[in-house]
């Protein structure tokens, strides 16, 4: 089913987000020296898979979407220059691993979940009033997109999350 490019991709995706996790949680930065590299492995990678018959269209498409998807969010300030990158990495790493886009979705969909979840235990252990009660999200905090919430927190680990999540739900069969 799979080929060695595919194992090879999946495998080597994990110690790099790993990395970028670990280095972003202390450091709150993705370097280049970590992410360009991933990214030249990812488009070459997927220039082999080219040669050995994956459609140069569906390739270029998906370089094309994972840019524009990246570069957008990078945009909105949804995430950082090195999550951008590291990201538009994975998605040119993997997603010809499955069917064209599949992971793309899959792993956006984690993300969001992961982000859910990550901001709502934040809020839950430091949103308690006198009473011990959680307060609701002020008209604010809604409109500032969360920046008025006390500190920042680094985008990599959920990130490498978000990776995991993917990937297994992909191993154990749960997209179809």
């Amino acid at each position: 089913m799979y080929t060695w490019i595919d194992i090879l991709s999946i495998v080597t995706a994990l110690p790099v987000v790993l990395a970028a996790a670990a280095i972003d949680y202390r450091t709150m930065k993705i370097p280049n020296w970590l992410t360009f590299p991933f990214i030249f492995l990812g488009l070459s990678l997927l220039a082999l898979r080219c040669t050995a018959g994956f459609s140069p269209a569906i390739a270029a498409f998906t370089c094309v979407v994972a840019y524009l998807f990246v570069y957008v969010l990078w945009k909105c300030c949804l995430w950082g220059g090195g999550d951008a990158k590291l990201v538009m990495a994975l998605f040119i790493l993997i997603s010809p691993v499955y069917p064209t886009f599949e992971f793309m979705v899959v792993f956006s969909l984690s993300l969001a979940a992961m982000l859910f979840l990550k901001h709502s235990l934040y809020r839950v252990l430091n949103s308690r009033t006198n009473n011990r009660s959680i307060k609701p999200l002020s008209a604010t905090v809604l409109s500032s997109g969360g920046r008025t919430m006390n500190k920042l927190s680094p985008m990599g680990p959920t990130l490498l999350m978000a990776y995991l999540v993917s990937i297994t739900a992909f191993a154990a069969g749960l997209v179809p």
